[in-house]
């Protein structure tokens, strides 16, 4: 495969996996023309209410041409935001104005926008100062504007983080497959460690030890789970949309792939429509709330018995039973 050839596959299964950016040719031509062994690029992914900071690692293969290693990701927890009015401050209206703000190259807007922030932070409400931070980590890391404040230590609070090695047992991802992993949710992978080339397990990313053990690199450990299985743990749980194939076949699909999916549980003889995830240390269905919260369905599925109990009891005493 000569130079050009090699190039069009590359940028083609950069942009297959979403990490296709403006700029990569000339990555690419670079890496070439300058014989580097290694280099490094940045790119920014939004989803949903979810920021995620990445470093593409390419290194030199055994022809000196890049060969995708690896993606160090960052995933920003900021959202979702409690908004409120904090000394006068619409702090739902600046998001509003930071989030239309190019923070490269509109500088001239800082200063005003800067004011507000601060005015926040030393406001003394802790709520507002949240705020402030949540909407500093996610609309001025990696920006022009970070180079001129202080950003680290807040990021910490907010930031998920790990080394996702391409050579590793998970495999090559796509960028959506970091994204649902670094958010605590399982998948579906290529388990090259067993005899069978097309054997499937699933991996999930699990919390390291406290700080002194963890790499620099990496505050999770990628975990194999070769004995689950998927269509077990759906037929543990009353779920209707496995009563039909369309459903269960988009169900089995979003959940493979580590998405949050749709599906209703059937409980007491009442619908409740629910948002499905895998995650977990023992790896298992989870029942998603609006922050994105991850709550075992047979836990979920507890409260919701508790509170009809509650709520038949309620009924049957203003009815004088």
């Amino acid at each position: 495969m000569d130079v050009e050839q090699h190039k069009e596959r590359f940028l083609s299964v950069m942009e297959v996996l979403g990490f296709d950016d403006p700029f990569l040719e000339q990555y690419y031509d670079l890496f070439v023309n300058e014989g580097m062994d290694n280099y490094q690029f940045a790119k920014l992914f939004d989803f949903e209410e979810g920021r995620m900071l990445c470093k593409l690692v390419l290194i030199a293969d055994e022809h000196s041409l890049p060969y995708f290693k690896g993606v160090h990701a960052v995933l920003l927890k900021t959202h979702p935001i409690s908004h409120g009015v904090f000394n006068g401050i619409d702090t739902l209206e600046l998001e509003n104005q930071m989030k239309v703000i190019d923070w490269n190259s509109q500088l001239d807007e800082l200063p005003k926008i800067f004011g507000k922030i601060t005015e926040l932070k030393i406001s003394g409400n802790k709520f507002a100062k949240d705020v402030a931070e949540r909407l500093e980590v996610r609309y001025w890391s990696e920006t022009a504007v970070a180079k001129h404040i202080k950003l680290n230590s807040i990021q910490d609070k907010f930031a998920r983080f790990h080394l996702f090695d391409f050579d590793d047992p998970l495999g090559v991802l796509p960028v959506r497959y970091v994204y649902n992993l670094l958010c605590g949710r399982a998948l579906m992978g290529l388990d090259l460690s067993r005899l069978d080339p097309l054997a499937r397990s699933y991996f999930s990313l699990q919390p390291k030890p406290p700080l002194g053990y963890r790499s620099p690199d990496k505050s999770f450990t990628e975990v194999n789970h070769p004995e689950f299985d998927l269509k077990t743990e759906l037929g543990k749980y009353p779920l209707k949309d496995m009563q039909s194939l369309p459903q269960s076949s988009q169900l089995m699909y979003d959940l493979t792939r580590g998405n949050i999916a749709e599906g209703t549980l059937l409980i007491s003889g009442n619908d409740y429509p629910v948002r499905i995830a895998l995650g977990g240390k023992t790896l298992a269905l989870h029942v998603v709330d609006k922050r994105n919260n991850l709550t075992p369905i047979d836990r979920f599925i507890q409260k919701v018995l508790a509170w009809e109990v509650a709520h038949i009891k309620r009924k049957g005493k203003n009815n004088g039973i």
